[in-house]
């Protein structure tokens, strides 16, 4: 459905916080929001009623009017929280998220987008190229795809939902991070209905596409800080990640039905999102965990054997295998020299 461009005038924008315990990170989160040049904005954060200092943290800003700060009486969960902000607290035509220990990075990200948004009425989502994550020694890392993005979406002023969607096992790092979205895309696609998924927003993304363009910002919009306490850092089981396979199912699911794609081109997509999916987590439990490691090559195995073909018998794989051989060996020698030394 087309938006009318004089809807878009000057829409009020949601930038929506959730947190729980978050005292060390969430001024930073706060700062980078309220540095935001777009006139009409509305800062929600709902707080799942922490026991540290965050609260007194948040304090320090309500007397901002953009700031509209919500505690809920108890700790209701992550995904509540964050529905019952998207759906309930937020009042913008536009909702961006930024996470409680995560940054925006470009202070006019959000007027940058909303005049995409305003310049072409078929666009679902404005995205910003190029992200980073932090760790927390301070070492910072870019997302590779920008390399991808800047020779060919950066060039473009929009992007037709069919060219993201099937470019996305390359485009991948698109999430709610740096992306700003119509709240009533978010509802109506039921944001997180699934609860074994923990990719909803890439899950989301791939079906929002298929109802409209995307346009990308040539800017370093976000940044993801990297600790111990990030909801990825604590998945320590393959089942977990199997389960999270839906996140290509469900869009793939929502495909067929509207004949997004041809059948013989929506499972080519569905089999090289299995793959570059499922070579990332192998990837990650040869280096740290053989058992779940075992565990994910046996399913794959025995559900997908195309894929598994494809992952461990292919040369990328192999080499990656190599090197963390490699890794593994030098580590040991430097400790067997040390001891002797």
């Amino acid at each position: 459905m087309m938006m009318q461009t004089k809807d878009l005038d000057n829409p009020l924008v949601s930038i929506i916080i959730t947190s729980y315990n978050r005292d060390s990170l969430i001024e930073k989160a706060i700062r980078s929001a309220l540095k935001q040049d777009y006139p009409n904005l509305q800062i929600v954060i709902s707080d799942n009623a922490s026991t540290d200092g965050t609260h007194e943290i948040i304090k320090k800003y309500v007397h901002d009017p953009r700031i509209h700060f919500h505690v809920n009486d108890i700790n209701i969960g992550m995904v509540p929280n964050f529905l019952k902000a998207t759906t309930e607290l937020a009042k913008g035509k536009l909702i961006t998220y930024v996470s409680s220990d995560d940054t925006l990075m470009h202070q006019s990200f959000i007027s940058m987008a909303v005049e995409k948004f305003k310049e072409f009425p078929n666009l679902k989502i404005v995205h910003s190229i190029n992200s980073s994550h932090i760790e927390e020694s301070g070492e910072t890392h870019f997302d590779y795809s920008y390399e991808f993005y800047k020779e060919t979406f950066y060039k473009k002023n929009f992007v037709s939902g069919k060219e993201v969607f099937q470019n996305y096992p390359r485009c991948h790092s698109i999430s709610f991070g740096g992306t700003v979205f119509f709240k009533d895309d978010l509802i109506n696609l039921k944001l997180f209905s699934d609860s074994d998924v923990f990719s909803a927003d890439a899950q989301l993304i791939l079906k929002i596409i298929q109802n409209g363009d995307a346009a990308f910002l040539p800017i370093h919009g976000y940044e993801v800080l990297r600790h111990g306490k990030n909801f990825t850092s604590s998945i320590s089981e393959a089942d977990t990640y199997i389960k999270n396979k839906n996140y290509i199912d469900d869009p793939y699911e929502y495909a067929q039905i509207n004949k997004f794609l041809p059948q013989k081109d929506l499972g080519k997509w569905k089999s090289e999102m299995y793959v570059t999916y499922f070579f990332q987590i192998t990837l990650h439990f040869l280096r740290y965990s053989k058992n779940e490691y075992l565990v994910l090559k046996k399913y794959l195995a025995e559900y997908y054997p195309l894929v598994h073909k494809r992952i461990f018998f292919g040369f990328k794989w192999n080499i990656q295998r190599l090197s963390i051989i490699c890794s593994i060996f030098t580590k040991v020698l430097l400790r067997f020299f040390y001891q002797k030394h």
